[in-house]
């Protein structure tokens, strides 16, 4: 019985490390819609920028000016409908390797505004100022302060190349009407340009860093630091949609102290504090978390408002993991507290087919355990095999309750 409960306990310390978070995904395409409206408005600004040039240059010189632009632009269009197209239909080849698509995204992204830059006056040019969109794009799809650092890097680094380039006549700059051709040579206004690029790339990553550190503020529970319902209700959606694209499962573990309101009325609301956060930290202790950084939560436990708590549980079905856990964190919260849980366990998609009905599966399942008498653990109806199954799994995980000193602190928070 013992090594059945440590084979179980195990798998729930399995850590996915292909698993990539549904918002992240979800970012990524936002990103691919953006890009083309940045797309949209350069090529408005062509056509705009060719029609005032009719007075100051003819024809043949306009096209020639214009020609390796268009091609950018042309290339980036067909890279980001490639991006486009594999996000929608062939997830599998870049989910495994999200960090690394990252990365590249973003270098490439900084190679095509840099050759914008050159090609459209070269030091001279305003375009520097697409860089910003970059680090913004980047603050979108990590909170990791490294990766944000590397992509301010990167743009330093290639618009630093560049002006050295052209400074020092390694690459002629591309003539365009309006700007001083002798800016080029000046020592002092390349200098300039370069420090005010430098300086604004690296004020906006500090303030990026500075205002993910908020968002996380604003997605966490302020008595317990795990993250809240506000959060919670954004990645179960996030969760589902996903499980819906690879057709997985998703569990979901509605969790109740029992007797709460009773307790903070004998105990006071401090002593009920402190047996809220001693839930959050059973919970926080005993759910997946990558092991390489950027770290992330692959479960995600929530406090989902008053007594009540939510884990969500991704790859995981009801009794492949879900119960296991769900009976693990029941004895752990009941040896660590004066008070005992009940949990209402559902899956999708077995038990609902969107977000909003595991919600009520879960709840409808809670409200089992509590009829049955509280400090219970209720999942969705079951055929006869699997009611089977799921004693078995109780049987095993109704072992002796844990030491305080078992159980591990958390290893670390992030988004």
């Amino acid at each position: 019985m013992v090594r059945k409960l440590l084979k179980y306990v195990k798998k729930l310390a399995n850590y996915n490390e292909n698993e990539i978070k549904a918002q992240t995904e979800q970012k990524i395409l936002l990103i691919i819609k953006a890009r083309w409206v940045v797309l949209g408005l350069l090529l408005l600004y062509g056509t705009f920028s060719v029609f005032a040039y009719l007075s100051y240059w003819p024809i043949p010189k306009i096209i020639e000016l214009a020609t390796w632009p268009f091609i950018l632009l042309c290339v980036a269009v067909v890279y980001n409908f490639a991006n486009h197209i594999a996000w929608h239909r062939y997830p599998r080849l870049w989910v495994k390797r999200i960090k690394a698509f990252i990365r590249v995204q973003i270098t490439v992204d900084a190679l095509a505004v840099t050759l914008l830059i050159h090609f459209i006056g070269g030091i001279t040019s305003w375009f520097w100022t697409l860089y910003i969109l970059l680090i913004i794009e980047h603050f979108q799809l990590t909170s990791n302060q490294k990766e944000i650092l590397f992509t301010g890097l990167i743009n330093i680094s290639f618009y630093s190349i560049l002006v050295f380039a052209e400074f020092s006549h390694v690459i002629a700059p591309v003539k365009i009407p309006f700007p001083v051709l002798n800016l080029h040579s000046e020592i002092t206004y390349v200098l300039v340009a370069w420090f005010w690029v430098c300086a604004l790339n690296i004020a906006t990553v500090y303030m990026g860093s500075y205002l993910h550190k908020k968002d996380d503020m604003a997605v966490r529970d302020s008595l317990t630091n795990i993250y809240n319902r506000r959060f919670f209700e954004h990645a179960l959606k996030g969760e589902v949609e996903r499980a819906k694209r690879f057709s997985h499962t998703v569990s979901l573990l509605m969790i109740d102290l029992d007797n709460f309101k009773k307790y903070n009325d004998t105990y006071g609301h401090v002593e009920g504090d402190k047996i809220l956060l001693t839930v959050a930290n059973v919970l926080s202790c005993n759910i997946r978390r990558s092991v390489k950084q950027p770290s992330y939560d692959i479960d995600i436990a929530c406090r989902y408002g008053g007594e009540e708590f939510v884990v969500i549980l991704p790859e995981t079905g009801r009794l492949n993991g879900a119960l296991t856990l769900a009976e693990k964190l029941r004895i752990q919260i009941a040896c660590q507290c004066n008070l005992t849980v009940s949990i209402g366990v559902a899956t999708y998609p077995l038990d609902c087919s969107n977000c909003n009905e595991l919600i009520k599966a879960a709840d409808r399942a809670l409200y089992k355990a509590k009829s049955l008498g509280k400090n219970k653990v209720a999942i969705a109806p079951l055929s006869a095999l699997e009611e089977k199954t799921a004693a078995e799994i109780v049987n095993v995980a109704n072992v002796e309750c844990p030491r305080t000193a078992d159980i591990e602190k958390p290893s670390g928070e992030s988004l």
